[in-house]
């Protein structure tokens, strides 16, 4: 059986392998154990992106 590799895990591994075993480990703990202000302002800031609710406004002139 073929086991599929989630393309968030490449990434975590090209950005540091240890940050994708530190994902492996934490991932079944609640995020609020171990994300702090910053990485939660940082979720809440991508969260428009992710959902496509992102508005760009044109630059003016």
């Amino acid at each position: 059986m073929v086991r599929a590799i989630q393309i968030s895990k490449l990434n975590d591994f090209i950005f540091c392998p240890y940050s994708l075993y530190l994902h492996a480990i934490f991932e079944s703990f609640d995020k609020s154990l171990y994300q702090d202000t910053p990485q939660l302002l940082g979720t809440i800031a991508h969260e428009a992106v992710d959902t496509k609710k992102v508005f760009l406004e044109k630059e003016h002139t």
